[in-house]
């Protein structure tokens, strides 16, 4: 029995070579704290990219799985979601991204089932707040207790007790507008909700950094 060390795309794996039928073994991931090997197939992990995501401790593929489909937006819901989120997840891909506004509730219900009997450590959840209505004339509230409802009923839906990340959505033309909303309200809730340990991170989605800097 000999063992080999070996980094693969970011994957820090031992590798052993048993007497009985030669097979591999993976004895030691490092690098990445969501892969299980009795959940994964360490074949697809080894050809997955992963990277460190910002300052966080989170190391995450590269490849998401957004589930802005299972809300109905872009048509039928697909007929198998919980085998499209079972098989992308023991292949490599550990990073979850869902909202209220994909389907008005409809993919985090369909998500939240679909993810019941898959281990929570195994992958990484974002849930976004701040987009809520389908009506194009006022899709947006920043307002701290609109926030911090709904993250918690989206939550509720997924059967989860926190989100790793929660991304707030703010249109880049509705950004000055709602610039003091924004900062006297809705990251002082979102505050809230991290040391209440219902989020990890926070995040912003669809605005022109140069203007949050």
């Amino acid at each position: 029995m000999h063992g080999t060390l070996s980094h693969v795309r970011g994957v820090e794996l031992e590798e052993k070579d048993h007497n009985t039928g030669g097979s591999k073994t993976v004895n030691k991931i490092k690098t990445i704290k969501t892969i299980d090997p009795k959940f994964h197939s360490l074949d697809s992990v080894a050809k997955t990219n992963y990277k460190r995501l910002g300052d966080t401790d989170m190391v995450v593929s590269t490849l998401g799985l957004g589930v802005a489909s299972f809300g109905e937006i872009y048509g039928p819901i697909p007929s198998d979601p919980e085998e499209i989120v079972r098989t992308s997840l023991v292949n490599g891909i550990n990073l979850i991204d869902t909202g209220y506004w994909y389907g008005q509730r409809r993919s985090e219900e369909v998500l939240g089932k679909a993810l019941k009997n898959i281990p929570r450590n195994v992958y990484y959840l974002c849930i976004r707040v701040g987009r809520f209505e389908l009506d194009y004339a006022r899709p947006f509230d920043y307002r701290a207790d609109k926030i911090l409802t709904s993250l918690t009923k989206s939550l509720s839906r997924l059967q989860q007790k926190n989100a790793d990340i929660c991304f707030l959505q703010i249109a880049d033309m509705d950004w000055e507008h709602n610039l003091n909303t924004i900062i006297e309200e809705t990251l002082p809730a979102l505050r809230i909700a991290q040391n209440s340990n219902k989020i990890r991170y926070i995040g912003l989605a669809g605005y022109n950094l140069n203007k949050m800097r």
